[in-house]
């Protein structure tokens, strides 16, 4: 490993998609617990949970990245994220694995990744035979969307 830069990332799904998120951007992954359903939430909050203690909003991915919607299931998983500053959860369908990759596996985002704007991601990844869009965490949501959770922490607090 001496010369070579190592990114740790964690792959789950979508669907039955494949996706990653770099562990750096990472700070906690669980089961779904009790989430508080939120009156006039935009749609992408599914609603809030306690966080050791603070208050984070749970964002229903699948509508973040506009891919078909999210339904709870017993099995499904969340995973936090920092995303500007504040702890946000994000839902997912099932986890994959840690992996390291050599950073000369990543590979620019192609400008059409099976429907996502590549404005949510980072890179893609060369994961054995497979291509891994990775999330870019702090693209998630624009300016309009984070002032809106923002009020919406705000006003329960």
């Amino acid at each position: 490993r001496a010369g070579k830069t190592i990114m740790k990332m964690l792959t789950f799904f979508l669907n039955e998609n494949s996706y990653a998120v770099p562990m750096a951007d990472l700070t906690e992954v669980n089961r779904m617990a009790a989430i508080r359903i939120v009156p006039k939430a935009p749609e992408y909050v599914v609603g809030l949970l306690n966080l050791h203690g603070a208050v984070a909003p749970v964002l229903n991915l699948k509508r973040v990245l506009r891919l078909t919607p999210w339904q709870p299931a017993p099995h499904c998983m969340w995973i936090a994220v920092r995303h500007h500053g504040l702890s946000v959860c994000l839902t997912v369908d099932k986890l994959g694995r840690i992996v390291e990759l050599p950073c000369h596996g990543l590979d620019e985002t192609p400008a059409l990744t099976k429907g996502i704007e590549t404005r949510y991601l980072k890179c893609c990844a060369r994961i054995e035979d497979a291509i891994v869009p990775v999330l870019a965490v702090d693209h998630l949501l624009g300016e309009t969307e984070r002032e809106a959770l923002a009020e919406l922490l705000n006003d329960r607090r």
